[in-house]
């Protein structure tokens, strides 16, 4: 097998080797950013485009089609699957668990949400999938840091995640997309999805603002309440639901790994509350239109809207 991709994300260094080349080139656009030529690298992993002959007690099963076998110590895996979309999937979803692992015991968190930046600033959009998150960072005219991932800590640094960008099949009709592809996923269903090629301009952010999303039938912006704020960051940052990660890849047996895990709720649970207090918040009602995409251009650039939405907010001071 020859198919090797080298990756640098975050200071942790992959080498990934597949039996299959498609397989390779899709990892490939998928953190197109951070391919590197190294030879070395913190972490391995092995993807077999087969089924595994046989199966050990330590492996891991994903309804019945994917088998991972780990080895903790080495810091390698190895993935068997008869399906490329499955194999592809699972290996994707297997990077970023580690990756936001080893983030997490640094104080940087996941948070599931879409992000741009104006100089060195960071405007997220939380909020459950299919809410348009990834259709506002990748319309407004600013520096995309993520597409549904980013890295946060107590401070309010931000590390971006450029990895692929996914939008629903009747989204992608309306944008024009360079190099997609379509992959059929596990749970989630059928998503199109899209490298990102552009490097951001700074390697961290500060938090400007969160924008929390919330579906209605008009377009509007008001400060969020503090219970607002505590409801989606413990849902979205503190348990970390809606990231592309995967729980059985977080936990590793032994009890020096249930320390670790202590040490990361601590410090998830401390971050999500310095945001609830201290990071400026807004509730975004959205009707999911290309309207809401224009209302907030002219709020993070300042100017005022020219439709009128019930019950907003024009905010100074960003």
């Amino acid at each position: 097998m020859k198919n090797e991709v080298y990756l640098k994300i975050h200071g942790m260094s992959w080498k990934i080797v597949s039996s299959s080349p498609e397989i390779a080139v899709k990892l490939s656009k998928d953190f197109h950013l951070y391919k590197q030529s190294i030879s070395g690298a913190d972490q391995s992993l092995t993807l077999l485009l087969s089924g595994i002959d046989q199966k050990k007690k330590s492996d891991i099963s994903l309804k019945g089609e994917v088998t991972v076998r780990r080895n903790y110590k080495k810091k390698s895996a190895i993935i068997f699957c008869e399906d490329s979309d499955r194999l592809h999937e699972v290996a994707y979803l297997y990077i970023l668990s580690v990756l936001g692992k080893y983030l997490d015991t640094l104080g940087f968190h996941r948070i599931h949400a879409s992000a741009v930046g104006v100089e060195d600033n960071a405007f997220l959009f939380v909020g459950a999938s299919g809410m348009g998150k990834s259709h506002l960072s990748y319309l407004l005219p600013m520096e995309s840091l993520a597409d549904d991932m980013i890295f946060i800590n107590k401070e309010g640094v931000c590390l971006p995640m450029l990895h692929r960008r996914g939008f629903n099949k009747s989204v992608s009709k309306e944008i024009s997309l360079e190099n997609s592809y379509s992959l059929q996923r596990l749970e989630y269903g059928e998503k199109v999805l899209s490298p990102i090629t552009s490097m951001c301009s700074y390697p961290s952010y500060k938090l400007k603002a969160l924008y929390f999303l919330k579906e209605g039938d008009w377009i509007g912006l008001r400060k969020s309440s503090f219970f607002m704020r505590l409801k989606y960051l413990f849902t979205y940052v503190f348990i970390g639901i809606g990231t592309p990660q995967m729980f059985k890849f977080f936990w590793e047996p032994g009890l020096k790994d249930f320390f670790v895990k202590f040490k990361i709720t601590y410090s998830r649970f401390v971050t999500m509350l310095k945001l609830c207090f201290f990071a400026k918040g807004f509730t975004l009602t959205t009707n999911k239109s290309s309207e809401v995409v224009k209302f907030m251009e002219c709020q993070l650039f300042e100017s005022k809207p020219e439709h009128k939405t019930r019950s907003m907010v024009t905010l100074k001071g960003h």
